[in-house]
């Protein structure tokens, strides 16, 4: 929801669209599909076929939190594109959002929530 009554616009949006439980690996991933359909393919079969036998118990604790096969499906596709940086960094320099993504429906959520906090009219 939106606070407007205050000085200071605030509110609060719930990724990955304000209903739905998940995270802005859920967007991305969604853009992905849009503009890197064969790497987010190669990313969720490589990760499908780790073998955790042949690791130690520990190693994969963040990989089984509710959100993290996503997390490593994005890290997977952002190392093909930008090896040795940051998401951040494949984000601002490939295609993750576009002139189709922008139009995607949880990118328009996000996009009409940040527009209404900044009291501004995306063009």
């Amino acid at each position: 929801g939106i606070i407007t009554q205050a000085e200071v616009r605030f509110g609060i949006f719930v990724l990955p669209d304000n209903q739905s439980k998940g995270t802005l690996e859920n967007i991305l991933i969604e853009c992905g599909e849009n503009n890197y359909p064969q790497l987010i393919e190669l990313s969720r079969e490589y990760i499908s076929k780790i073998d955790e036998s042949k690791l130690k118990s520990g190693d994969l604790r963040e990989i089984h939190k509710p959100a993290g096969k996503n997390k490593a499906i994005i890290g997977g596709v952002s190392n093909i594109l930008k090896p040795g940086r940051t998401l951040q960094v494949s984000l601002q320099d490939n295609d993750w959002i576009d002139s189709q993504t922008i139009n995607l429906d949880k990118i328009k959520l996000v996009r009409e929530f940040i527009c209404q906090i900044l009291d501004i009219t995306f063009q």
